[in-house]
């Protein structure tokens, strides 16, 4: 396995208050890239019933950034928009 040594947080806002958060944790877990791995998450209140989901994902530090994350989380339909909250070497 390749060498982790960036760390990303990311907010992941679901579509609505209906979504399952840990099913859709799951979902992204399954398609992140190869050397990927979540580290850490948590649900995070946002209003009126609604959670965010706040991710740290290790991953290889390489040309592209966290484009490739990005995508893959992107690509659910349960996921509204996504924010790239922070991105540290670590």
């Amino acid at each position: 396995m390749a060498e982790l040594n960036v760390i990303a947080q990311f907010r992941v806002l679901p579509t609505g208050v209906d979504v399952d958060l840990e099913a859709l944790m799951e979902k992204i877990e399954g398609s992140l890239p190869e050397n990927t791995k979540v580290e850490i998450y948590r649900k995070d209140p946002i209003a009126f019933g609604l959670n965010a989901l706040v991710m740290n994902i290790l991953m290889e530090d390489k040309a592209g950034g966290t484009d490739h994350v990005e995508e893959a989380i992107m690509s659910h339909d349960e996921v509204e928009s996504l924010e790239v909250v922070g991105v540290t070497r670590i």
